[in-house]
């Protein structure tokens, strides 16, 4: 089972979703390390998230075999 990790702990390694949490709110954000900030998948106009204090990797979708 995925668990939620502190941004202080450690940050996504790779860019990819992830979700993503303030502690209030949690969102599908990609973390782009380049740029050392979260942000919206295709939404290039939105500003980034600098509230974020824990992510986790996106679970794998279901297996429907």
């Amino acid at each position: 089972m995925n668990e939620w990790i502190s941004v202080e702990d450690e940050l996504p390694s790779e860019r990819g979703y992830n979700l993503a949490s303030n502690g209030e709110y949690v969102a599908e954000l990609i973390y782009e390390q380049r740029c050392n900030m979260w942000m919206q998948p295709g939404e290039k106009n939105l500003p980034p998230f600098d509230d974020i204090t824990h992510w986790m990797p996106l679970p794998p979708p279901p297996n429907n075999t």
